[in-house]
């Protein structure tokens, strides 16, 4: 077995290297360091442009369509650099388990492409009341009339500041369900 980088795993690593070096010097890390979202609107737009949101995200939705050794590749060049900001929570948490859950073409279509596009920002919260994480451990409920009324509360969700929405597992009446739900929709609260 092969494991060293692909040619284009070599680029991807001098490109982001090379992108932090100019676009995250120390000053703008500890500049951002007070900012509620930790990252400025222009150094978002400059990572979406990159196409790196998207990286494990199927092309069909906007995405690169690449791995889990890409993103690692990103994550370690932009940790080296401490660059600020909610890649993590959006690229590597919420963005592949949007892509991977069984919801509706349409929701992909609305929340996919802006999330890879730098126009959304979407995290995910697991952590139960309890310390419990994972889906399997949900506590919170989903109460079906006129759509569904959640309850409950999560705990330690990553850079929920910085987010649109959040994907939430909750136990419904067909088990456990996973909700997407907007930070600024009527009833949530943070």
């Amino acid at each position: 077995m092969n494991l060293s980088p692909t040619e284009e795993q070599k680029l991807l690593r001098e490109s982001v290297a090379r992108f932090c070096k100019n676009r995250v010097p120390m000053p703008v890390v500890r500049g951002l360091a007070d900012h509620p979202a930790a990252i400025s609107d222009e150094l978002w737009r400059d990572i979406a442009d990159n196409a790196w949101l998207g990286v494990l995200v199927p092309e069909a939705h906007g995405g690169l369509g690449l791995g889990v050794v890409e993103l690692g590749i990103l994550l370690e060049e932009m940790g080296r650099a401490l660059c600020p900001g909610p890649y993590f929570s959006c690229a590597a948490l919420a963005a592949p388990v949007l892509a991977a859950a069984e919801v509706s073409e349409a929701v992909k279509a609305a929340w996919l492409p802006a999330l890879c596009a730098g126009e959304r920002r979407v995290t995910l919260g697991l952590l139960e009341e309890d310390a419990q994480l994972g889906a399997v451990n949900a506590q919170a409920e989903a109460l079906p009339g006129g759509g569904y009324r959640l309850s409950g509360k999560k705990f330690f969700v990553p850079d929920l500041a910085a987010a649109d929405a959040v994907l939430l597992p909750a136990r419904s009446g067909e088990g456990i369900t996973l909700f997407l739900v907007e930070t600024t929709r009527a009833g949530a609260s943070v």
